[in-house]
This record gives C-alpha cells, structure tokens and sequence, in this order.
C-alpha cells in the first residue's frame, strides 16, 4: 500500500455517514500518513446565521464540521489533527460576497467584478486572478479567519504510527 497522502476536498458535508469514510481513509493511510481536508466551517453558519453563504449554496450538505466536531471525527480513527487554518469563501469568480463589515468591501467588490468581466478568457491572466481574488477575500475576510468563523476549515491530519 503506498498511500502517504489522501486529500478530501468539499466531501464530507455530503456524506450520510461521514465517520465511515473517516475510518476508510484511515485504513488506507500508512502511519504518518496525511489526510488533507477542506470543507464549510460551521463556526461561520454561527457567526452569518441563517444568511451565511455556505447554507444555501448546495442543498445536498448533511453535515457540517467545526474544529471540534472534525478532531473528534479523526481521532476515533487514529489520525491526530495536526494543524488548522480557515479560508474566505471560494476563490472562484461565482459566490464573490464576503464579510460586509470591512471597510474595503465596496472597493473589493469593484475589483472582483472587473476580474470576473476581463479575466475568463485568458488562461494565464485567469490563473493569476482566481489567486488575486483568493487573496483579496482572505485580507476582507481576516477577523474571520483570525477567529475561527472564516466560511472554509482547512485540516492537515496525520494517521499515527501507533494506530495500527
């Protein structure tokens, strides 16, 4: 078996039984191993409330994950919760809002739409835009990310050599 990396991106939300492939991932990994995880952060449906983004874009999301509920998930399993960090909702020119409550929203938004107008039909520029924009939302969305209550939890678990 040489599976050193697993990487689970925006799936465990849709998962009806999230712990099974918890444990699936765990049995593929070899002891220090890493599970790479990205999914919507319920601390940020705690923060928007009933408004927050991350409710309404994809009706078929189960389950949702903080810190917490995703250590304990791992844990069961033998994969020990390395290290945390949040993200600003998608980097892509759909789903453009973020916290209104910094000052440079009005100006940001300025830019996201002139990205999203010259940018789609060049690749290059288009690469180098989606990181721009990716970095613009993290710098408005920085009290969130600072705080925990950012949209996107973005994990690094390793499996743990004793867990075999």
């Amino acid at each position: 078996m040489l599976n050193y990396l697993i990487t689970a991106l925006d799936i465990f939300e849709h998962l009806y039984r999230p712990g099974d492939f918890f444990r699936f991932a765990s049995r593929l990994l070899r002891p220090g191993g890493i599970l790479f995880i990205k999914t919507p952060n319920w601390n940020a449906a705690r923060r928007y409330g009933i408004g927050w983004a991350g409710l309404h874009q994809d009706a078929e999301h189960v389950y949702y994950f903080d810190r917490f509920s995703l250590e304990n998930y791992l844990s069961r399993t033998g994969i020990l919760l390395e290290e945390v960090d949040y993200g600003p909702i998608s980097a892509g020119f759909r789903n453009t809002k973020c916290a209104p409550s910094t000052k440079s929203f009005a100006v940001a938004q300025k830019v996201i739409l002139l990205a999203r107008s010259g940018l789609r039909s060049l690749p290059i520029l288009s690469r180098i835009g989606y990181r721009m924009l990716y970095l613009l939302r993290r710098v408005q969305n920085r009290n969130d990310i600072i705080s925990g209550t950012a949209h996107e939890l973005i994990a690094v678990g390793r499996k743990n050599h004793a867990a075999e």
